[in-house]
């Protein structure tokens, strides 16, 4: 990669936005090999999705040290201040973007599991708690794809900015899909239950909820639950429930196809009162009203 291209490892952060091919999303995909102890650094405002090819070695940060090695992916948080320790011939691709790539591309993507594991804001775990290995099935294909992005981004062919903006997605994807959690400790296999959990009422929003029925799916007792739930989403399984559903009664309205009363049943509200109240605390507008304007 040219040496104007990439940021620099010598500040203890390093702003991309001046080097993403894509002015908004800001898209860097950079490839590195590590021996021994990085430096630190960290991105304030930009997340890291990290790609082990080969070799192996420590993620540190926060004082702590994760073992990592090939088909390890892992996301670093904005503001996370880590490096590399002991590596050996450690392979990494670090994708950087911003999040609202991920905001953007939610509402198709949020039925995924890995999804919530990896990417639900403020993010479901932290940092390697959500760590992923990519089966060896799709592994070729995943190191295709960023290998592709980072010769793209070298070179800058005519469509480069379109091609590797498809090719995060589609690494996104495969991740998303057929991504495996690492380990077996019991704070991942939380996570991994949150989250089925997670993608269960993003399919289910609709349907009658309990919080029994959801530590039930859970595998937890109902306090546990709870508790996991709101660690790994920082509000409460009602509060979460009830924003994805005043969420897509706000999508559904915009189709301009359905009545309120309609709309707050397909969102699984039993109450049109009710719905139309918490819509209007939500988004400071009556659905009917906003209806309305709509058609005009």
């Amino acid at each position: 990669m040219s040496k104007d291209f990439v940021p620099s490892e010598t500040q203890p952060f390093a702003d991309i936005r001046h080097h993403a091919i894509w002015s908004d999303f800001h898209t860097l995909v950079k490839f590195k090999i590590h021996n021994g102890t990085t430096d630190d650094h960290y991105h304030p405002d930009f997340y890291e999705l990290v790609f082990v090819r080969n070799g192996d070695g420590l993620h540190a940060f926060d004082d702590m040290e994760f073992p990592i090695a090939g088909g390890d992916f892992f996301l670093i948080l904005p503001g996370i201040n880590h490096h590399y320790c002991d590596a050996r011939d450690l392979e990494i691709y670090n994708i950087i973007f911003s999040g609202e790539i991920i905001e953007y591309f939610k509402d198709d993507i949020g039925s995924l599991t890995n999804y919530h594991l990896m990417f639900n804001p403020p993010g479901v775990v932290k940092h390697m708690e959500s760590a992923l290995r990519m089966p060896d099935s799709f592994f070729p294909e995943t190191v295709r794809l960023l290998d592709e992005s980072v010769r793209e981004q070298n070179e800058r062919n005519e469509g480069a900015r379109t091609l590797i903006l498809s090719n995060f997605l589609r690494v996104i994807m495969l991740l998303c899909r057929y991504g495996e959690p690492l380990g077996s400790n019991k704070t991942v296999t939380n996570a991994y239950r949150i989250s089925m959990v997670l993608t269960k009422l993003n399919s289910s929003f609709d349907k009658s909820w309990s919080l029994e029925q959801m530590a039930k799916l859970a595998g937890m007792s109902v306090s546990s639950f709870r508790q996991q739930f709101i660690r790994a989403t920082g509000i409460s399984p009602g509060a979460y429930l009830l924003d994805l559903r005043l969420r897509n009664a706000l999508s559904f309205i915009m189709l301009k196809k359905y009545s309120v009363s309609d709309t707050a049943r397909m969102c699984g509200f039993r109450d049109s009162n009710y719905f139309t109240r918490q819509f209007r605390k939500k988004y400071g507008l009556c659905p009917r009203k906003l209806l309305s304007g709509i058609d005009r």
